[in-house]
């Protein structure tokens, strides 16, 4: 199993609430994981695209480490001005940098593209999600295909981007027949098969979040 720790300076106040979304060959929605996914390819991946964040990025990698010490952690430096590929790589993350600024979905996409293990996990880069909800998301694997962290109310940037997931999660769920709860929530862990079966259709700036999750759900997940 590979752990993809996806990270973007686009949310503020996130605060992380897990809920289920996806099951392979169900639509229910379940919060009851049992224990954690491991095998012999479960020593991980962990995968952090990050952009000028030299104050928060070395604390993150090494929070994770605190919690997943065997995971192998890259950080994909998304053409950053500041030192966050030297403190990274100072915390013992392995660094791949873009030449320049190409967006987070493009960094999200080579995080995919370099991953060797069977689960990504997603966060946010400016220390918003706590890694040790990381052990709540991997216990719902093989079950599920994807888990999703939704926010809760206070957890919103702003009253109007709060209002607008309303609407999107409103809409998501009218397309899909799913009780999508939130639809651009940075966090979450899949499967790395299914991410890379859609990894053609990922923009390279914003949504990811929102168009891989409406296309497996589409796909009757």
């Amino acid at each position: 199993m590979a752990v993809l720790l996806c990270i973007s300076s686009f949310f503020d106040h996130f605060i992380l609430s897990l809920r289920l979304t996806i099951k392979k060959g169900s639509r229910s929605a379940s919060s009851k994981c049992q224990g954690l996914y491991l095998n012999e390819r479960s020593k991980g991946f962990g995968y952090i695209p990050a952009f000028n964040e030299e104050k928060t990025i070395g604390e993150i990698v090494n929070r994770i480490r605190g919690y997943l010490p065997e995971a192998e952690i890259i950080v994909i430096n998304d053409g950053s001005d500041d030192d966050t590929a030297k403190f990274a790589h100072d915390s013992g993350a392995i660094v791949f940098s873009h030449p320049y600024n190409i967006g987070n979905g493009a960094a999200v996409k080579s995080g995919i593209r370099t991953a060797t293990g069977e689960v990504l996990v997603f966060m946010d880069d400016d220390g918003q999600h706590d890694p040790a909800d990381i052990d709540k998301m991997l216990a719902c694997f093989p079950d599920y295909d994807m888990v999703v962290g939704a926010r809760t109310g206070s957890g919103q940037a702003s009253f109007g981007l709060a209002a607008g997931n309303k609407v999107y999660n409103w809409l998501a769920s009218y397309v899909t027949k799913f009780s999508v709860k939130d639809l651009t929530s940075g966090s979450r862990a899949v499967k790395a098969d299914i991410a890379r079966s859609f990894l053609y259709l990922l923009p390279n700036t914003y949504s990811y979040p929102t168009t891989i999750t409406l296309l497996r759900l589409i796909e009757n997940y």
